[in-house]
This record gives C-alpha cells, sequence and structure tokens, in this order.
C-alpha cells in the first residue's frame, strides 16, 4: 500500500517562490468597487493571488515607461 505525503498543518506560504507573506511589507489601498470586481473576476479567471496580479501590472506599467523613455530622444543637461 503506498503511503500518503505528510504535509505540514495550516495554510501554504502564499508568497512569490512560496515564501512567507508576513515578511512582506504591507499596503493598503481603497478600491473603487468596479475594479475591485475586476480584481476578483481576474484571481478567478486566472487562478492567480491578488499579489501575484499586482506584481504582474506593475512589472508591466515600469517596462512601457522603460518602453517611452526609450522611444524619447534625451534631453540635455544646460
Amino acid at each position: 500500500m503506498a503511503r500518503a505525503a505528510i504535509r505540514k498543518a495550516g495554510r501554504p506560504p502564499g508568497g512569490v517562490g512560496g515564501q512567507r507573506v508576513r515578511d512582506y511589507p504591507q499596503v493598503s489601498i481603497r478600491v473603487p468597487p468596479k475594479f475591485y470586481a475586476q480584481l476578483a473576476t481576474l484571481t478567478r479567471q486566472t487562478g492567480m493571488s491578488r499579489l501575484e496580479i499586482f506584481i504582474e501590472a506593475i512589472d508591466c506599467f515600469e517596462s512601457s515607461l522603460r518602453a517611452r523613455r526609450r522611444g524619447q530622444p534625451q534631453r540635455r543637461r544646460a
């Protein structure tokens, strides 16, 4: 008979790469109900946590800013 895998009691770590979320700095924001509903829909559709969605969104925004900077001519300092 095969043995069942032994798991630790409690909730598994929910951070990126299995890190403890307790160790992360905390941010609190208020959002309109429409945005909150969109976020809930995205979590259900993708299976990603809200944290993962925010990380992805911030990374995407940052890379779009970098792309804009590359497209603009550099200003010379006087």
